[in-house]
């Protein structure tokens, strides 16, 4: 019998679309790696006695802008389903440290903005305006192009429309970039403005879980997503990541503070720091403060914190000195504090992927 709640289930098969992270190789090289670290993931003792037996039943697949031997998975994406089909997890990769496609463009081409019409050539409900960042929609382009190379050869869209259940549930997980990228593909994937796509009602539920996502579109955006996708439960439960349809978050993890102005403007508070560190971020952050003004120009508004839950943080360590120290704690609270807020440190410190 499984320990792991659902959310904690969502969450660590999510982070293991990162599986390949660093490494180099064509698409299906890489893709056919990540398939083998996904069925060895999966008969683990420690992944079975936590999550019961699951299985890739789509996937996985990869995306790379200039294919080649020597290039990196930009965008990585499976889905798993339990043993009796009555859950299904899109699980959608985080920032590959290594490409600079997604550091440049998905993660920081947020001064270049997109309508939803002009992206996605959809209408959204009457009466909202959302936009996103160009890298956003770059990455939830590439994910509804990819084609699953081993199982099905269809396309996500493809794929959910051939197997939906209305005894099902369809969950779509994320971590970071993962995170920005899940809810705007469940939105394509299931707007119900526009007919011929994905119906909610031909499944039991669709979700989306998303933690440490920056924000990747302004007001409009997450007024469109809680709308189709509302939060539940509705009421927040502070300090709970027992929550579906909210972007989940460490208070001290410096990536989902942006790219909304009045947070990113938090960041050199959230760690003590030396004056000349403190100085240093400041000048980090200034610079990003420009990108997230000149992409509220384009969305004719400013980026704006989507749907979220808020977990809080904690530091306790020393006054930072340098740079150096500061990314370590940056990427501990980015990724190690969320195995522990979410207590699921007993599978991933055996099964975890170098994700980012």
């Amino acid at each position: 019998m499984a320990t792991y709640d659902l959310w904690q289930t969502a969450y660590v098969l999510g982070m293991q679309a990162s599986g390949v992270q660093g490494q180099q190789g064509l698409p299906a090289e890489l893709a056919a790696r990540l398939r083998l670290h996904l069925a060895g993931f999966y008969e683990r003792p420690a992944v079975i006695q936590a999550m019961d037996k699951w299985s890739t039943v789509w996937g996985p697949a990869i995306f790379e802008k200039q294919p080649s031997s020597q290039s990196y998975a930009d965008n990585a994406m499976y889905v798993a389903a339990n043993q009796d089909r009555s859950v299904y997890v899109v699980c959608i990769a985080g920032t590959n440290g290594k490409s600079k496609y997604d550091i440049r463009n998905e993660d920081f081409d947020v001064q270049n903005a997109v309508s939803w019409q002009a992206a996605f050539a959809s209408s959204p409900p009457e009466g909202l305006s959302p936009y996103l960042a160009q890298g956003t929609v770059d990455g939830v382009k590439a994910l509804l192009d990819l084609i699953d190379p081993f199982i099905t050869r269809q396309t996500l869209f493809e794929f959910f429309k051939s197997v939906h259940s209305i005894k099902a549930q369809l969950i779509f997980s994320g971590h970071s970039l993962g995170a920005a990228l899940a809810p705007a593909l469940t939105l394509a994937l299931f707007n119900p403005v526009v007919s011929g796509l994905l119906k909610r009602e031909d499944w039991r539920s669709v979700t989306v879980y998303p933690t440490a996502g920056p924000t990747p579109g302004n007001e409009d955006l997450a007024k469109f997503f809680g709308k189709i996708f509302p939060r539940s439960p509705s009421l927040p439960v502070p300090d709970s990541y027992k929550v579906w349809n909210a972007n989940v978050w460490n208070s001290l993890d410096v990536i989902p503070h942006s790219w909304e102005l009045l947070m990113l403007e938090k960041i050199p508070t959230l760690y003590p720091m030396s004056a000349a560190l403190k100085k240093e971020v400041s000048l980090l952050i200034d610079l990003a403060v420009a990108r997230s003004i000149q992409g509220g120009r384009a969305m004719g508004g400013p980026y704006k914190q989507q749907p979220n839950q808020k977990l809080t943080g904690h530091y306790q360590g020393p006054v930072l000195q340098d740079m150096k120290a500061f990314d370590a704690e940056l990427l501990r609270q980015h990724i190690a504090v969320y195995n522990m807020m979410l207590n699921v440190q007993g599978v991933m410190d055996v099964a975890s992927p170098a994700a980012q």
